[in-house]
C-alpha cells in the first residue's frame, strides 16, 4: 500500500501540515483507545491514570465510556467539572464496574447534559470542548514506567470507499521476555466505534520499504481488541487501513500501537499519522466530511446509550483539582 503512493509524497507533506492545528485542537470529544487495570507480561502490572481539564469560563457535565476488549456491553457514567478545573483518577478504570481489566475510553459533553451553553453553530461545538491526558503505565518496584496516551479525534475510515490509510513507524518486535529478557514486543490495537464487525488490516513494512506481513484481524462491534504484532522486525512501520462490511455506515476505527521494553516493563505509545485528503483533515474549509467530530453522528450516541449507566460519579478535593470517583467503585 505505501509503496503506491510514494508519488505523492511532496502531497501528502501538505496533507500532514494542514493535520496539525487539528491533531493539536481541544474537542468536545475524545477516543482512548487503550486503556487497561491488569496484569501484562514479565511480572508487568498496567493501570490508566488520567487528567481531564475545562478550559471554560463555566461548569461542564460530561459523559465517560469504557469499552472492554472483545466487544462486551459498556458502562458509563456522567461527572462535573468545574471552571477551569482539572479532574482526575489514577486507576480509572478502577472507578467501572469491571476493575482488572482493559479496553477503551470514549468521552464526550452532550449538548442535552449543558442546556446552559448555547450551540448555534458547528463551531459552536468548541464550547463543549475539553483538554484530556491519560497514561498507562506499568507499575513495578524499580519505579512507574509508562506511555502518555492523548485523547484522540480522528478515527480511521475505509480504506476503498474513502482512501485512508494510517503509518505508524519506529516499530519494534524482537526478542524475548521472561528470565532472560532482551529486545522489545510490539502490540498492535484499535478501537471499532461501529455497530459491526469490521476487519482491519495491519501491513508491516521494514526499514528498506519490503512489506515482510499483512494480517487481517476482526475488530468487534463498539469494542477495543489488541494483539502482539506477528511479526519479527526491528525499525520498520505498519499501515493500518479497514475494510468495512457496511458501505453505507462510517465506522470510526482508531489503531495504536504500544511497543513494550521486554527487560523493564516501559511502554511507548505511537499514534498512526493518517493518510488523507485535506477534505478530511479539515472539513470545515474545504466541505467534506467531518470525522474529526464523531459527536455530530449518531454513533457516539447509540454507544453511551448502549453501555450500562452507572449514575453520575462524584468529586472529591479543593482548589481547582478534584479526584473523579465512579458511582459504584469502593
Amino acid at each position: 500500500m505505501v509503496k503506491t503512493r510514494r508519488a505523492l509524497s511532496s502531497l501528502f507533506l501538505f496533507f500532514l501540515l494542514v493535520a496539525v492545528p487539528l491533531s493539536a485542537q481541544v474537542s468536545d470529544v475524545y477516543i482512548v483507545p487503550a486503556a487497561a487495570d491488569t496484569p501484562g507480561a514479565s511480572g508487568t502490572y498496567w493501570m490508566t491514570d488520567f487528567h481531564v481539564m475545562n478550559p471554560q469560563a463555566y461548569p461542564l457535565r460530561a459523559t465517560l465510556v469504557y469499552l472492554p476488549t472483545g466487544g462486551a456491553v459498556g458502562s458509563t457514567f456522567k461527572f462535573d467539572i468545574g471552571a477551569n478545573e482539572t479532574v482526575w483518577a489514577d486507576n480509572i478504570v478502577a472507578e467501572f464496574e469491571s476493575p482488572v481489566a482493559t479496553g477503551s475510553l470514549l468521552l464526550a459533553v452532550l449538548p442535552e447534559d449543558n442546556p446552559s451553553v448555547p450551540i448555534v453553530e458547528l463551531e459552536d461545538y468548541l464550547d463543549l470542548s475539553l483538554v484530556l491526558q491519560t497514561r498507562t503505565f506499568n507499575t513495578s518496584a524499580s519505579g512507574t514506567l509508562g506511555q502518555g496516551i492523548p485523547g484522540a479525534i480522528t478515527g480511521l475510515l475505509d480504506l476503498e470507499l474513502d482512501g485512508l490509510s494510517a503509518i505508524a513507524t519506529g516499530i519494534r518486535n524482537f526478542g524475548s521476555s521472561g528470565p532472560v529478557a532482551s529486545g522489545f514486543r510490539a502490540n498492535v490495537g484499535a478501537l471499532n466505534l461501529g455497530q459491526s464487525s469490521v476487519t482491519l488490516h495491519v501491513t508491516t513494512f521494514n526499514a528498506d520499504g519490503d512489506e515482510v506481513n499483512s494480517s487481517p484481524f476482526i475488530l468487534p462491534p463498539e469494542g477495543h481488541w489488541q494483539a502482539l504484532l506477528p511479526v519479527t522486525i526491528d525499525h520498520g512501520s505498519i499501515e493500518f487501513w479497514v475494510v468495512d462490511p457496511e458501505p453505507n455506515v462510517d465506522d470510526f476505527v482508531f489503531p495504536y500501537v504500544s511497543i513494550v521494553d521486554n527487560r523493564t516493563g516501559d511502554a511507548t505509545y505511537i499514534e498512526p499519522k493518517l493518510l488523507a485528503s485535506p477534505s478530511f483533515i479539515a472539513p470545515f474549509k474545504t466541505g467534506g466530511r467531518t470525522p474529526t467530530t464523531p459527536i455530530r453522528t449518531d454513533q457516539v450516541r447509540r454507544v453511551i446509550e448502549s453501555a450500562r449507566y452507572l449514575g453520575v460519579a462524584t468529586v472529591e478535593g479543593t482548589g481547582r483539582s478534584t479526584r473523579l470517583k465512579g458511582p459504584t467503585a469502593d
